[in-house]
């Protein structure tokens, strides 16, 4: 009778090759990442060599070993300079989250070392009503991690947020440019927000049971930028209607100065209901013919990166936040 032994299977061709990559991909340093994101930014492998200190000749030989390292060319060097190729881009998409992760590891200890960072974007209006509350509850529980708040536009922020410049964004999803990339976002909803036009108490149209959209449209308008999700989402309900959107007589990026103007002229604006709340003595929303659709707020996180538990808690705490509405 044979003698029988249990052995482990032999590697498969895929096992193999990851092994070559990780083997190929240790060798690399720091500046081999940046040198890639140098040639995006300046359009020359030249251009990138003087950005971190080195040679041409080095930055070539570089090249070569990253190329190397991911098996494909990653630029495309003409007479002009040189430019990602579509290999290049996508390791490059990559590699940014990893420069950005190093340089937040290195702020993370810059101070207070006793406290996790947390890189928080958010459009306006999570700060104007939602932003206090989160942050004031876990101030008074002692669970609150250093934060950096940076304001954007959704398009703006999930920009930074792929790249690796923020742990997580609070803002709305709802344009076409947005969806393109949601499969890369992991995503919990949050509160909807209901659009309103308001206007100061006295006038003329305030006093209308309901207030035809074209009334409002021949209206002075102040407005918030053409990039901003209020915005839109204003213009494709007179779309919709089969109307022309109103042009702004003003235009502002703040919720608050459209609202002060609103407040103290016969000016009209398009704002999400939570933002006119502390205004509310001095504005009144209109009682538009139709009603705006509601778009939700959410809260996304790269799929592909795991949440650091700071970023998790903080989730939490929006998601209360939201309970408590």
């Amino acid at each position: 009778m044979s003698k029988t032994s249990t052995l482990e299977s032999p590697p498969t061709d895929r096992q193999r090759l990851d092994e070559v990559f990780v083997s190929r991909v240790d060798r690399l340093r720091l500046r081999h990442l940046r040198l890639l994101d140098g040639v995006a930014r300046s359009g020359s492998l030249s251009g990138a060599a003087a950005a971190i200190g080195m040679s041409q000749p080095g930055a070539t030989k570089m090249l070569q070993e990253l190329e190397h390292a991911f098996g494909c060319r990653l630029i495309e060097r003409s007479a002009k300079g040189g430019a990602l190729t579509t290999a290049g881009t996508h390791v490059l998409e990559r590699l940014r989250i990893a420069l950005h992760a190093l340089d937040r590891a290195h702020a993370s200890i810059d101070a207070r070392k006793e406290l996790p960072l947390v890189r928080l974007g958010i459009i306006p209006l999570v700060g104007i009503h939602a932003l206090g509350p989160v942050v004031g509850a876990m101030h008074a529980d002692r669970s609150l991690p250093r934060l950096q708040i940076e304001l954007g536009t959704v398009e703006s922020l999930l920009r930074d947020l792929s790249e690796g410049r923020v742990d997580a964004v609070v803002g709305f999803l709802e344009d076409a440019s947005v969806l393109r990339d949601i499969a890369r976002l992991a995503v919990r909803p949050l509160w909807d927000e209901h659009l309103v036009i308001v206007a100061a108490r006295d006038h003329p149209l305030a006093s209308l049971k309901k207030v035809p959209l074209a009334r409002a449209r021949d209206a002075d308008w102040v407005l918030l930028p053409p990039t901003s999700s209020t915005r839109r989402a204003l213009e494709r309900q007179f779309l919709q209607a089969g109307l022309t959107p109103p042009e702004p007589f003003i235009e502002t990026s703040s919720f608050h100065i459209g609202l002060s103007l609103v407040a103290d002229s016969r000016l009209l604006a398009a704002v999400p209901a939570s933002a006119c709340q502390q205004r509310s003595s001095a504005v009144r929303i209109l009682p538009m013919e139709v009603d705006f659709p509601a778009t939700t707020m959410v809260f996304a996180t790269l799929a592909e990166v795991p949440v650091l538990p700071a970023v998790e808690l903080i989730a939490r705490r929006f998601q209360d936040y939201t309970q408590s509405l």
